[in-house]
């Protein structure tokens, strides 16, 4: 097993290469290639070469010993005890950002098993790359998965720690959170996702819901409709396509209360969307007021297609008695509306084509 540099390249090949030597890596190599139960002189020397590089908090040189140390650490006990004891907060941080850029999948997946070894010091710098992405924004798709993945890994070894970051006033820690906690699943990810649910921010709450989509069942459902009433508009509209999805039982009700006092059409277009998923015959009467909305913007035409569709998915004979009169309606686009709906029904796929577009975050 060879030394590892921040370019992935041997200490030897960079010798070749004319690069200089230093003493943190010679020692680190010296104490490898000694092996297992052969490293006592190689060890002190290695101890002596660690004490000297306390100075040098956020060299790179030292992210390098601590990579090497860990790959090694599975051959020989101490290797991780000396590791640690090369860890700084700017080592650590170093680490984490190392693995954030790395497009090397072998040294990615080592470093995702072997970091959280490294103790409360690799914790607090993931969090810190959490909370503070680059100028940009947010990291990129893979750098965030990784920090993710890092930070579930951590979780496992620390009872407790999700369910105290839930509570964290950045939402990208939170989300973090949320997105390990869907794919664990079970008692606990209920008891996660409540708590996100009253989150400050309205992107935790929505991301809280689509987990809540995600994890299914009748809990997860009437958590989902507590928030029809938040008083962010995106939130409700993320709740409204959330109980429909999960067939909530109490759900019509509430959404026809949403209907009658909702003003933001993304939530009246997301609850009727939900009422056509739910196929309850209650909803007729207020879907068909919907269907003679009968203005010019593009929005409410979009209010009008959206009733027309949940009641043919609803099916019932007063609905398909509307979808009748609604295909001799002076609106060409209505009657192309109705037209397409029958050729849909008739279709192998049936109605399951006529879902809204996902849900964006």
């Amino acid at each position: 097993m060879a030394w590892v540099s921040e370019t992935g390249r041997p200490l030897a090949a960079r010798r070749s290469e004319g690069e200089a030597s230093e003493p943190l890596a010679e020692a680190v190599e010296a104490y490898i290639l000694a092996g297992p139960g052969g490293s006592g002189e190689a060890g002190s020397a290695l101890d002596r070469a660690i004490e000297s590089a306390r100075h040098e908090p956020r060299s790179p040189h030292i992210a390098d010993a601590v990579e090497s140390l860990l790959r090694y650490s599975a051959r020989e006990e101490g290797a991780l005890d000396r590791a640690r004891a090369l860890v700084s907060p700017g080592v650590a941080a170093l680490l984490v950002a190392r693995l954030c850029e790395l497009q090397d999948g072998g040294r990615r997946s080592s470093l995702l098993q072997h970091l959280p070894e490294l103790g409360s010091e690799i914790r607090e710098a993931t969090l810190d790359a959490l909370r503070n992405p680059p100028a940009q924004g947010l990291p990129s798709g893979g750098a965030r998965n990784a920090l993710v993945r890092l930070l579930g890994t951590l979780a496992r070894n620390e009872p407790g720690l999700l369910e105290g970051l839930v509570k964290d006033p950045d939402w990208r820690v939170v989300g973090a959170v949320i997105a390990i906690t869907s794919e664990r699943g079970g008692d606990a990810a209920v008891q996660i996702l409540t708590l996100a649910l009253t989150h400050d921010h309205p992107r935790v709450r929505r991301r809280a819901l689509v987990a809540l989509r995600k994890l299914g069942g009748s809990e997860a459902g009437e958590l989902a409709l507590s928030s029809i009433t938040d008083h962010d508009r995106s939130v409700r509209a993320e709740a409204a396509r959330t109980v429909g999805h999960l067939n909530v039982e109490r759900a019509p009700k509430a959404l026809l209360e949403r209907l009658s006092t909702e003003d933001h059409p993304d939530v009246l277009l997301a609850s009727i969307d939900a009422l056509g998923e739910l196929r309850d015959p209650s909803a007729v009467m207020e879907l068909e007021r919907w269907t003679e909305h009968r203005t010019t913007g593009e929005r409410d035409f979009e209010l009008r297609s959206a009733a027309l569709r949940a009641l043919h998915r609803i099916g019932s004979l007063r609905a398909l008695h509307i979808l009748e009169e609604a295909s001799r309606d002076g609106d060409p686009r209505v009657q192309a509306l109705v037209e397409g709906l029958r050729i849909v029904e008739s279709s192998p796929r049936g109605p399951s084509a006529l879902k809204g577009p996902p849900a964006e975050d």
